[in-house]
């Protein structure tokens, strides 16, 4: 009965919200060169570099999941009329298990965090259906619904940050930037397992990115921009040890978007030079570098 009745005063509270909301569009808007948009989670983050760039925008986020990326995305196309590229990151993990309880287990809070400010009434009711933390999601939600954040000090730098012009992370928390970091794979610590079980634990698939994934191409399509998928390149001993059925699903979700989005551009095997990884799947500054001088001409 509890957990009804806060499913319900939640969706009232998000539909029929008595005050503006503080979050307009205005607030999404990109420079007017900027015609190009590379998101997704920390394989964009790190695999994109944007520094000196004027026509692309890495807005890549770690531990980024579907449903996030499609409100963030929504928004932004809404206050851009100039956008026509976006290149969607796309992983062997991300269709996972693991993208599916981070939405639903103690992680959530912090996702809310970040990306409270973004989300519509769908992802609300979808993330109601499968979350036990249902408070967090209503304090989202009547956040939204009154349209101011209670948060203090935070909700005082986030009001001048809109008067300035000025988008700080930790006042647009949802933003994500180009991470440049020169870290490089050390090779005395070649311990795989932590990753391999963050990633492919249990051989489940998480509907939910499933749904958000094609949700971002359809989303794409109706607003007249050209989306391309992008796989990063992965060292070979990730490479060598993503269980097969991993493989398989990611071909099989590859297949079905292939006729609705104009490129998939394949690097997982690109790379074998492990100076190029900060870590197993996940590429540093350098390598980053490399993959944005293939990627140029597609950006233009």
């Amino acid at each position: 009965m509890k957990s009804l009745l806060i499913i319900a005063l939640t969706f009232l509270v998000f539909k029929f919200g008595v005050l503006k909301q503080t979050y307009n569009n205005k607030n999404y808007e990109l420079h007017k060169n900027i015609t190009t948009l590379f998101v997704g989670d920390s394989h964009t983050q790190y695999g994109i570099s944007d520094i000196g760039e004027k026509n692309y925008i890495n807005l890549g986020y770690r531990s980024e999941k579907y449903i996030w990326t499609y409100n963030k995305l929504k928004k932004i196309l809404e206050s851009n009329s100039q956008l026509k590229k976006v290149f969607l990151s796309v992983s062997l993990h991300s269709f996972g298990a693991a993208n599916h309880r981070a939405l639903k287990g103690d992680k959530l809070t912090f996702f809310l965090s970040r990306y409270c400010q973004l989300i519509d009434a769908d992802a609300i009711v979808n993330l109601l259906k499968i979350s036990r933390f249902q408070s967090d999601i209503f304090y989202c939600a009547l956040k939204k619904g009154i349209g101011f954040p209670f948060e203090g000090f935070n909700d005082f730098r986030y009001l001048i940050s809109l008067k300035s012009g000025k988008r700080t992370r930790d006042v647009f928390p949802f933003w994500g930037a180009f991470n440049n970091t020169d870290k490089k794979l050390n090779k005395l610590d070649l311990d795989i397992k932590p990753t391999l079980k963050r990633h492919f634990d249990k051989n489940r698939f998480s509907p939910i990115q499933e749904k958000y994934f094609n949700k971002i191409i359809q989303l794409c399509y109706e607003n007249n921009i050209e989306i391309n998928l992008i796989s990063f390149p992965v060292t070979q001993k990730y490479l060598q040890n993503v269980p097969k059925i991993f493989v398989k699903k990611f071909e099989q979700m590859i297949e079905l978007a292939t006729p609705r989005v104009s490129s998939h551009i394949n690097l997982i095997n690109s790379f074998r030079n492990t100076g190029d990884f900060k870590d197993f799947d996940h590429l540093n500054k350098f390598g980053a570098l490399k993959v944005s001088e293939l990627l140029k001409r597609r950006v233009k």
